[in-house]
């Protein structure tokens, strides 16, 4: 609301029984107000200015729709966290996805061209480990920073083991809260096929690569536009795993065997 970058989750509240903190929330300012990003602020001034906080109590609600019982849980984040994402589509942009949840869009489901059976609206990715010494492909976010086209991002990413990775600077505060809709903690896209490595350019997040993950054996859980929840294999083909991720693409997501 108002470009204060809310996650979907907060609007999703009053259908999930949970107008208590919705009604709590002051969305005429940002998520964090009057901190800027929640993820980067030092936590020992942020418990010292926990009370400035307008959204603070609403905030640090942990709200067990969002929590997936087969993670761990290794953040140390006062925020309430969060497991499962919304949607950015297909490209590597954080900021306009083609997809169901881009940043600051408004989809309606008439808008979903490609039928809602074919479109993926949200799915899972493991929280963080809140440690910097571990190495943890599943939910650390690489940054591998420069001057790239989309199709260079792309091999630089795929070409990361986790061994490679780790030389990257990288964060690993994964799913801290569900309030705002940074790409790292409520939001993610079908760039890449489940269960790799994720990555970002620290120049601009309008390139980043945020798969779905978990602890889940060989796949993930995605919900469809049509209610269904269907696991998919991380083996799954990148062209269909990438149709599924955009609303009015036009392309064929035949043989997902899902």
């Amino acid at each position: 609301m108002n470009d204060h970058r809310y996650s979907a989750h907060a609007m999703l509240l009053p259908y999930l029984d949970q107008s208590v903190i919705y009604n709590q929330l002051n969305f005429d300012v940002a998520p964090f107000h009057p901190f800027v990003n929640a993820g980067n602020d030092d936590q020992e001034e942020l418990a010292k200015r926990f009370n400035e906080v307008i959204n603070g109590t609403a905030a640090a609600a942990k709200i067990s729709v969002f929590i997936c019982p087969s993670d761990l849980n290794r953040l140390q984040s006062r925020w309430g966290p969060n497991n499962y994402r919304s949607c950015n589509g297909s490209s590597w942009s954080g900021r306009e996805g083609n997809g169901m949840f881009g940043q600051n869009s408004s989809v309606r489901l008439g808008d979903v061209k490609d039928g809602l059976s074919n479109t993926g609206m949200f799915s899972e990715h493991a929280k963080g480990t809140w440690d910097d010494t571990i190495i943890d492909p599943l939910s650390d976010l690489y940054n591998l920073q420069g001057v790239w086209t989309e199709s260079q991002f792309i091999e630089a990413c795929g070409s990361l083991a986790p061994e490679t990775a780790g030389v990257y600077q990288y964060d690993v505060e994964s799913g801290q809260t569900w309030l705002a809709g940074n790409m790292n903690w409520t939001r993610y896209n079908h760039v890449r096929t489940p269960n790799r490595i994720n990555c970002k350019n620290g120049f601009t997040w309008d390139g980043v690569i945020l798969n779905p993950s978990s602890w889940h054996a060989s796949g993930v859980n995605l919900l469809l536009g049509d209610g269904s929840v269907r696991f998919i294999s991380e083996n799954i083909n990148v062209e269909t795993w990438r149709a599924l991720g955009t609303i009015s693409g036009g392309e064929k997501t035949a043989g997902l065997g899902i």
